[in-house]
């Protein structure tokens, strides 16, 4: 959804949320932003309050940028545009940065990654993924979201403050079992090309943020910097995969800085 108020020289900042998420889960973010910053929000084909057809075509990378760069025309002009994507929706957001460099200012990538460059642990990937979404369709939503909340990547979340954490629990078992099936299959670290390439290319400023705990992608976000022209990596201390939620008072400030 589109900020409430904009004027014409204000940052908008957009979230994009991750995997089995869904616009809603900024609200910690708004609610806890005494900035004037501005924020806005959009669900990702097959999550949340947005459709989820059948058909695995409209859920390829192509069509998922184009949503996005609609998204933001709708946007009132000369509002500089900073995209602010967790994990899923950072991975998308540094694709999107390659393709309209124009349409954004700044980048804020949380707990995201610019895929896997090894052929055989994209291999691998795919194929669990391919799984995953099987078990999707076959087993049902509730058995997926229940074994999905045990990966150890997710149990930081636990310190997530309510009722945002139950909030997001909620949102995580509502979503559509179509589209996440669908969204998994064509959006799979194992399917995107890999950008590691690529970021030297990058012309935006960037910040990435991990949490301390999170060392898979912290080493991640250290690589990466190495690579881009415009770029800071911070840590939010004594988190872990979501950083931005479990610690929101620190994140803020990263932003404000």
């Amino acid at each position: 959804m589109p900020p409430e108020r904009a004027g014409n020289d204000k940052p908008v900042y957009i979230y994009l949320h991750g995997f089995t998420g869904s616009g809603h889960d900024a609200n910690l973010l708004k609610d806890s932003d005494n900035t004037p910053r501005q924020w806005a929000t959009m669900d990702w084909l097959g999550h949340g309050e947005s459709s989820a057809p059948a058909c695995g075509e409209f859920y390829r990378l192509h069509w998922q940028l184009h949503a996005l760069r609609s998204h933001i025309l709708k946007l009132k002009p000369g509002n500089p545009v900073v995209l602010v994507g967790y994990s899923m929706g950072g991975r998308l957001a540094l694709h999107f940065a390659l393709h309209y460099p124009e349409l954004i200012s700044k980048l804020v990538l949380i707990s995201a990654s610019p895929g896997i460059k090894e052929a055989e642990a994209r291999t691998k990937r795919w194929r669990q993924d391919y799984q995953r979404s099987r078990q999707i369709l076959e087993l049902g939503i509730n058995h997926f979201c229940t074994e999905w909340q045990k990966l150890p990547i997710l149990q930081s979340q636990q310190n997530i403050p309510n009722p945002y954490r139950d909030a997001l629990r909620e949102c995580r078992f509502a979503q559509s079992p179509v589209g996440l099936a669908n969204t998994i299959l064509h959006l799979s670290p194992g399917v995107l090309p890999s950008l590691w390439d690529s970021l030297h290319r990058i012309s935006v400023s960037t910040v990435l943020i991990t949490g301390s705990l999170d060392l898979k992608f912290t080493e991640i976000a250290e690589k990466m910097a190495e690579q881009m022209p415009q770029v800071r990596h911070s840590e939010v201390r004594d988190t872990g995969h979501t950083p931005h939620l479990e610690n929101t008072g620190q994140f803020l400030n990263l932003l404000n800085e």
